[in-house]
């Protein structure tokens, strides 16, 4: 479905492309369905920009520590929401379904350009959503998208114990920590996968049912005597 081309710069994707006319509209064949382009570049997994912001800060006993990291731009192809979709599983497919029991379908657009003449059933009743999907998922360009993010890389909360409990048990330095990475995603553009998925197997801007960024948590204990 996706892949690279000799001569072209590593982090190119291409893949099969919609069919457009002079003006960029994507093309509707005479039952509706999008018309499948010529293998083309799609996308380009390098981003625009990079960056991680970290801040700490400190109240009486207490210090905070977080990390933010940023990925603006880039794109990633989903394989997974392909296949979702192409076998009726995932939530956009519901639009349509009437088409099975007397229904509409999914409906062309009024302005869509046409290749010939519409055929008079699909102008009334729309497209049946099993072969507009099939359609679709020969169409790489439609399953790119874009892998920004913003996440907090890490987090972590420090306690020092006072003097007064220093002196008790007789210590210099009593410091607890709480520690986490991968807490959470801020935003991103992508509905159903974590966009950095895509980015870390064999062939970088490519989701393939690949499992989010692992949380991890711990606590610290320092004691010095």
């Amino acid at each position: 479905q996706v892949g690279g081309k000799l001569g072209e710069p590593l982090w190119s994707l291409f893949g099969s492309s919609y069919e457009r006319n002079a003006d960029g509209n994507i093309v509707y064949d005479s039952n509706g369905l999008p018309k499948i382009g010529e293998i083309d570049n799609i996308g380009s997994t390098n981003p625009d920009a990079l960056a991680n912001l970290r801040n700490t800060f400190t109240y009486k006993n207490f210090s905070f520590s977080m990390l933010l990291d940023a990925k603006f731009g880039g794109d990633v192809f989903s394989y997974s929401d392909l296949i979702r979709a192409s076998s009726g599983t995932s939530a956009i497919t519901l639009e349509g379904r009437d088409y099975f029991t007397g229904g509409n379908g999914i409906m062309v657009p009024n302005s869509a350009v046409i290749d010939g003449t519409l055929d008079p059933d699909v102008v009334t009743r729309g497209v049946n959503p099993q072969q507009y999907w099939g359609r679709l998922s020969q169409i790489s360009e439609h399953w790119v998208q874009d892998a920004s993010f913003v996440k907090l890389r890490e987090l972590s909360v420090s306690y020092d114990f006072s003097k007064k409990i220093l002196d008790k048990l007789n210590i210099s330095k009593l410091t607890l920590s709480y520690f986490g990475r991968n807490l959470a995603i801020l935003h991103k553009n992508t509905e159903n996968f974590d966009p950095e998925t895509g980015f870390n197997n064999d062939f970088s801007g490519v989701e393939y049912f690949g499992f989010p960024s692992t949380s991890s948590h711990g606590f610290k204990l320092n004691v010095s005597f």
